[in-house]
């Protein structure tokens, strides 16, 4: 019996089509051992435990600290009873999406309510709101950590406003 596999299935690099009324945009960074990780965080490891070849299946080992490449700081990240990433509701990665540019941030730097002003017109309830510093240019150097943050205002106007991440 012949089956029609759908393309993510084949590994033949087709997209998906999410129709008319919406676009999805994958942000995550593909995982290596060789991605940036704070400093004191356990080293990526990533290799073949099993091949078709030898074993008839294919299986990575990946040994990963949670905070590992594209991530999610789950509440639990900066509390001992918050809730971890696999408790949070999926709903809360995917919306419409709200790109905030601040290029040309220094290290360190705080993101303010100026820099967040002109897009607050678009912020409501179920949004999601990139902050695009181009700071990922800097992955593989020390600079990379010493990337700009959020000012405690913005986080706070951003909760005021219903965003969801």
């Amino acid at each position: 019996m012949n089956v029609a596999l759908p393309h993510w299935m084949t590994g033949d690099g087709a997209g998906g089509d999410a129709g008319p009324a919406a676009r999805l945009v994958d942000l995550s960074h593909p995982l290596s051992e060789s991605v940036p990780i704070y400093p004191g965080d356990p080293e990526p490891r990533i290799f073949s435990a099993t091949t078709v070849a030898r074993d008839g299946y294919n299986l990575s080992h990946v040994h990963i600290g949670t905070q590992t490449g594209t991530h999610i700081d789950a509440p639990f990240h900066f509390r001992d009873h918050g809730a971890t990433v696999d408790r949070m509701p999926l709903a809360l990665t995917v919306g419409p999406g709200v790109v905030v540019r601040v290029p040309g941030k220094r290290p360190f730097e705080e993101i303010t309510l100026a820099d967040l002003e002109p897009h607050r017109d678009r912020l409501g309830p179920g949004r999601i709101v990139l902050f695009a510093t181009g700071w990922y240019e800097n992955a593989g150097s020390e600079r990379f950590f010493e990337h700009p943050f959020l000012a405690a205002d913005v986080g706070r106007a951003l909760l005021d406003a219903g965003v969801l991440t």
